[in-house]
């Protein structure tokens, strides 16, 4: 592997699939534009766990601010940073923010959003399919609705609402 940090990967990847979209200090952390998006539905739980375990199929990216992910799903590699986050113009808190690389593995998803403190972000991006999950916010991330087709297919009933 290069010097190349992944943080620096993570974002040319993002300016070039989605542009728009950044990782941040601030409220939101990771702010994702994209041309189509989906709500998956949370009811039941299984259908947010099959999402995950679907971007989980290939190696992918883990962003992770608010909680150490390292414990919960095994990293090729691991960057840790500080992000601040700014509710109001004279609050900052300093969080840890998580970049890792993980090959194909399945994971609990409950168990990660659980091990999350409030405030917090979770956003795993596969690369391959260009496809982001933000498990927080309950939302798959594609560059073409053909994208977010192909990746939903097999997957009954979690697309809720498009975007």
């Amino acid at each position: 592997m290069s010097q190349e940090k992944l943080s620096d990967e993570v974002r040319r990847f993002l300016e070039s699939h989605f542009p728009g979209s950044s990782i941040d200090d601030g409220y939101y952390f990771v702010i994702l534009e994209s041309a189509a998006w989906r709500r998956v539905r949370d009811d039941p739980f299984e259908l947010l766990q099959r999402v995950a375990d679907r971007v989980s199929e290939r190696s992918f990216w883990l962003i992770c601010v608010g909680a150490d992910p390292r414990d919960l799903v095994p990293a090729r590699v691991a960057e840790q940073q500080t992000t601040l986050y700014t509710p109001d113009w004279n609050v900052q808190q300093e969080l840890p923010q998580w970049f890792l690389a993980v090959d194909p593995v399945k994971f609990d998803l409950r168990r990660m959003l659980r091990a999350l403190g409030s405030p917090a972000a979770l956003v795993f991006i596969d690369p391959a399919r260009r496809i982001i999950f933000d498990a927080r916010y309950r939302r798959v991330h594609a560059t073409s609705e053909g994208d977010l087709d192909a990746f939903f297919a097999g997957i009954e009933d979690s697309a809720g609402s498009k975007g």
